[in-house]
């Protein structure tokens, strides 16, 4: 039987969504070692704010295109 594969590479990630779904992928993640989450996506800018701040998230958006450039 093979072994999986353990990443070595730190995880960057994006979150699309502010609200519950978005803190419920945010627990998630937080219990991934390795795992960052750069950027959230909301199309109500204050909201993308707030949950950056909440979260310690560094980049908020309202626009996904931008978020990912």
């Amino acid at each position: 039987m093979t072994q999986p594969t353990v990443n070595t590479r730190p995880i960057n990630g994006l979150i699309i969504g502010a609200g519950f779904f978005g803190s419920i992928q945010m627990e998630a993640w937080n219990r991934i070692p390795d795992a960052n989450i750069i950027g959230v996506v909301e199309t109500d800018a204050d909201k993308a704010n707030l949950f950056a701040e909440k979260w310690t998230i560094t980049h908020s958006h309202s626009d996904a295109a931008a978020a990912i450039k």
